[in-house]
């Protein structure tokens, strides 16, 4: 949707305000579904005497992962614009 109607000279009213919608929808889904689970995933599945341990590695791993991918972001949203998110 971005690709097709947002990044285009002509605007289509209509299709930009599907991309928006899309992607409200996958960020919405993705904090409520990956986001969060991850955390409270990561709580319930230890054992409760290495529970601190486990939930401490899980989250640097999380941060650590975001931070990979979040640091190049802004070049190469600068860079390659909307291919950035569509892996094109």
């Amino acid at each position: 949707m971005l690709a097709k109607y947002v990044s285009v000279p002509i605007p289509n009213k209509g299709g930009e305000k599907v991309a928006v919608v899309c992607i409200m929808m996958f960020v919405f889904f993705y904090g409520l579904f990956v986001d969060a689970a991850s955390f409270i995933y990561s709580s319930e599945v230890y054992p409760t005497n290495i529970r601190s341990r486990g939930v401490a590695m899980a989250t640097c791993t999380y941060f650590v992962a975001c931070i990979t991918y979040v640091t190049p972001g802004a070049t190469a949203i600068a860079t390659i614009g909307y291919h950035y998110y569509i892996g094109k």
